[in-house]
């Protein structure tokens, strides 16, 4: 039971890892816009599939109920095949696509969301149903792996709670 709780607080940790500011647009605000206009060089780096390929945190923490104490810094290796099943899709036409769980088949709760993107000054932007996710990226020299962390408080095999910075890496897929 603690292992569903954690791999559906994974998912939200991976479709909701970006700093959400939603508007809401029966209280006067106005939905934000999507982006438009044309790639910048810096942009055109990131056009392509980028998929999940890493999720490390600074403190090792035990999130697998297989009654060993195993804790470790490496959380993509004690989460299931549909949990690492991220990905990102980043158009030349500005539009982006989300997926969790939409390759590996049998996944209990796949999502997809789509919306439009923009890269300036290391901070990436998405705007999706009425809300714009803004994350600082940090890609590598190659311009084939990209990361950005945050800190969250999870909890571990036995109930405790551990605060530490998570940092997701993704790879440019080929």
């Amino acid at each position: 039971m603690a292992m569903k709780k954690n791999v559906l607080a994974f998912a939200g940790w991976v479709c909701f890892a970006l700093i959400v500011v939603s508007c809401d647009s029966d209280q006067g605000n106005a939905c934000p816009k999507d982006f438009g206009g044309a790639l910048t060089g810096q942009e055109e780096q990131l056009v392509g599939t980028w998929v999940l390929s890493e999720i490390t945190s600074e403190s090792a923490i035990d999130l697998t109920d297989d009654e060993e104490q195993n804790p470790s810094t490496d959380l993509f290796e004690q989460y299931s095949e549909c949990d690492r099943d991220a990905s990102y899709i980043f158009d030349d036409d500005r539009t982006y696509r989300y997926d969790l769980g939409q390759r590996v088949g049998d996944c209990d709760y796949p999502i997809t969301a789509t919306g439009s993107w923009k890269f300036s000054a290391q901070i990436l932007s998405l705007t999706s149903t009425c809300s714009i996710q803004t994350a600082p990226l940090k890609l590598n020299a190659e311009g084939d792996t990209f990361t950005f962390s945050e800190v969250y408080k999870l909890k571990d095999v036995h109930g405790t709670i551990i605060q530490t910075k998570i940092v997701f890496t993704y790879s440019l897929a080929p």
